[in-house]
């Protein structure tokens, strides 16, 4: 199942992810705002999106 983590580069989000990633039943992508933070999620195979809910 392909998941949308919001807030995935805080504490709690960074765990969640790795979990469901590990866990092969879910396809987690990281939503993130700076660009900056992909590399983070490139060093776990992660996928990422740079968004920001909270623009208009």
């Amino acid at each position: 199942m392909k998941t949308l983590i919001v807030g995935a580069n805080g504490k709690v989000g960074t765990i969640l992810s790795g979990k469901m990633w590990a866990a092969h039943d879910f396809s987690p992508v990281a939503l993130i705002r700076d660009p900056v933070q992909q590399t983070k999620f490139t060093a776990l195979g992660l996928p990422s999106a740079v968004g920001d809910l909270e623009a208009g």
